[in-house]
């Protein structure tokens, strides 16, 4: 800093809190900044009162003053200019930049000035009455197509963006006309971004990032940009109306992209780069799926284009020849992009809704069944696949849930296996016998004995020549030992802790498994109706009978309840019947779904915190207690409590064959 820097020296002073070195920087530098301020605003009772915000700011941001980098009296200067400027507007009234003061003293923003009439002519070349972007003898153009004029594709690069000698044969963008030299580090050839202290070369991704704390968020990021020495990250750069500039296509005061427009037009643009090249009758949903990606926030369709699978299944299926249907979708994808492609389309009224475990199920079937080599066996394999399992879920009130689908996949898989293993025997389902049958019974794990339903069907259906017998699963002792109470209460604790940062859901479902050891696919089919509220005390219908939550439940089970919102393709989408809902429209969020949330604080075995929470509740409350509030079989309650029953008595019978003294 200059010796003769008396102003410097002063905002120093003000930064250690010096309200006396204040009052003499207002006193000798008032009448400088006042000028300064005149000559902008031209108003001096207007300009009085932006003096007085120019101190009031010199006060609150005198830390931001760096006196390697300037004069103090510089610094408020420059303060005062851009307060100046930053002066209601005569036509708006919003704080902005001064862009235009008119001859009788208005003053304007940008976005007024470019609403002026004077502004707006017939574009020459589209014919349109849009904002003027330059003037030339052969006429106006707009922004629009002036821009369109300086773009084109690079000759070196191959992108399209503003190019130099836009047109012509040395067309070339601006990234490929500056020289490039290999970097020291990734040894790449890129463009100079900064230089070694031997002049070596680094590119943008080696140079050392500036990181700083954030003028706005005060966070330590990496610096984007400064206002008057104070650094801004990326982020909030984007937000900060100092760097916001009007779209050259739309007019929105917004932060701009490289090519001008604002993330609106930007969006629109991807979105319309899916439809290039083909047509958009309504019948085939083209323009429904338009209509639905351009109504998405800017961001969302960012992040959509982000994911390479589905906008390359979007792209696949708006070009195919069908159109776009369930079965055009499942010709061009497979796998989660197929899932969360579907669930936007039925979304959105672009396909309409299906059960999609059962639509999977009757294809799973009829490719399955060509596996079976003769033609009697297979006909009978689909017949026994349609009456038994697919016209029963066409049947239930509810859609065909995963474990259903899993189990039928199970058992139709041994049809199979059977059917094989009988062909290599030198036998089949004609000729099966009970030899055979307990042969291949007692060379596979239990879930064999489910043929027995296929076996007995094709018996009655005069399909096999004889009656076999498959003897009942047996059912497995149950167990009781599992965590104890002190594992159960350091996890619990975890969601019972109003600071900590856990979602509505989350601590419900987790309390849930946690207290009541109730089943996470039970906790993931609970309904909106299930969550009742009477008197100020909330409730929850997991049985016949509804379970009265504690208080400590409340906060969980008011946000879980006004908190529902279900991730989507672009947006987040609200179900109106779910507690818990899902990624697809119409369905909950998985049982698996929801354990991996859980596992994430804490819970690795759901079924071992089911068993530690079930036991005391067994011991406790009479089977039918339990099978009414926790919506237990009485079968199974009953169960429960012989088990603990068990248990306890065991256990007391082993501490009193214990000698004493052990």
């Amino acid at each position: 800093m200059d010796a003769v820097d008396v102003c410097g020296r002063l905002l120093i002073k003000i930064q250690c809190g010096n309200t006396g070195a204040f009052e003499e920087l207002f006193n000798n530098h008032s009448r400088i900044l006042m000028a300064t301020i005149l000559r902008i605003v031209k108003n001096r009772a207007l300009a009085e009162e932006v003096l007085q915000e120019c101190f009031a700011e010199a006060w609150i941001r005198c830390h931001g003053f760096d006196p390697q980098r300037g004069t103090g009296r510089a610094w408020l200067v420059t303060l005062s200019r851009r307060r100046a400027n930053m002066a209601p507007c005569d036509s708006c009234s919003q704080p902005s930049i001064t862009s235009r003061i008119m001859v009788d003293g208005t003053r304007l923003c940008i976005s007024c000035v470019n609403r002026l009439p004077q502004n707006f002519g017939t574009c020459a070349r589209c014919g349109r009455t849009k904002q003027i972007g330059s003037e030339r003898p052969e006429g106006i153009l707009c922004r629009t197509c002036r821009m369109k004029e300086r773009s084109g594709t690079c000759t070196r690069c191959g992108h399209v963006r503003p190019c130099r000698f836009a047109g012509t044969a040395r067309a070339i963008c601006e990234n490929c006309a500056l020289s490039k030299e290999p970097c020291s580090q990734c040894r790449r050839n890129k463009v100079p971004a900064n230089r070694l202290a031997d002049g070596g070369s680094l590119c943008a991704t080696c140079s050392p990032k500036v990181i700083e704390a954030c003028a706005d968020c005060g966070k330590d990021r990496q610096v984007r940009a400064r206002v008057d020495g104070a650094p801004y990250c990326w982020e909030c750069g984007e937000r900060n109306p100092l760097f916001h500039q009007n779209c050259l296509r739309c007019g929105r005061f917004e932060y701009l992209s490289k090519l001008g427009l604002c993330p609106f037009c930007k969006a629109a643009d991807l979105v319309d780069s899916l439809f290039e090249g083909g047509p958009s009758p309504v019948a085939n949903g083209r323009d429904l799926l338009r209509e639905a990606l351009r109504a998405a926030p800017p961001q969302a369709v960012f992040t959509l284009f982000q994911r390479r699978k589905s906008v390359a299944v979007l792209r696949s299926l708006i070009a195919h020849p069908g159109g776009i249907s369930h079965d055009s979708l499942s010709q061009v994808a497979s796998g989660s992009a197929e899932v969360v492609v579907r669930a936007f389309l039925v979304e959105h009224g672009v396909l309409a809704w299906r059960d999609e475990n059962l639509a999977r199920l009757e294809a799973w079937i009829a490719a399955t069944a060509d596996e079976v080599a003769d033609p009697s066996e297979r006909r009978a394999f689909l017949q026994f696949g349609r009456w038994r399992h697919l016209s029963r879920l066409r049947r239930q009130m509810d859609p065909a849930g995963n474990g259903q689908v899993s189990g039928i996949r199970t058992e139709l898989g041994h049809i199979i296996e059977v059917i094989g293993w009988l062909r290599s025997r030198g036998s089949s389902i004609e000729g099966v016998n009970q030899s055979l049958v307990d042969n291949w019974l007692s060379r596979g794990p239990g879930t064999r004995i489910r043929v027995k339903h296929f076996l007995t069907w094709c018996y009655e259906n005069k399909l096999a020549s004889a009656k076999v017998t498959i003897p009942a699963s047996r059912a497995t002792a149950l167990t009781v030992a599992g965590l104890t109470s002190t594992d159960i209460w350091t996890v619990l604790d975890k969601f019972l802790d109003p600071s900590k940062m856990i979602s509505g859901q989350t601590r419900l479902a987790g309390c849930l498994l946690l207290i009541y050891g109730i089943r996470l696919g039970r906790v993931a089919e609970l309904r909106l109706s299930d969550l009742r509220e009477h008197d100020g005390k909330y409730s929850i219908l997991i049985g016949t009978h509804p379970l009265e939550l504690p208080s400590s439940l409340d906060i969980a089970a008011i946000h879980a309840q006004h908190d529902r919102s279900a991730p989507r393709l672009t947006t987040p989408a609200m179900e109106d019947d779910w507690l818990f809902p899902g990624g697809v429209p119409g369905r909950h969020l998985t049982p698996t779904s929801l354990a991996a949330r859980l596992r994430k604080l804490g819970v690795r075995n759901p079924t071992k915190f089911r068993k530690a929470a079930l036991t005391p509740l067994a011991i406790s409350l009479p089977a039918p207690v339990l099978s009414r509030l926790l919506g237990l079989s009485i079968s199974t309650a009953t169960t429960w409590t012989t088990a603990v029953s068990s248990s306890n008595a065991s256990y007391a019978a082993a501490r009193l064959s214990t000698p004493p003294g052990e």
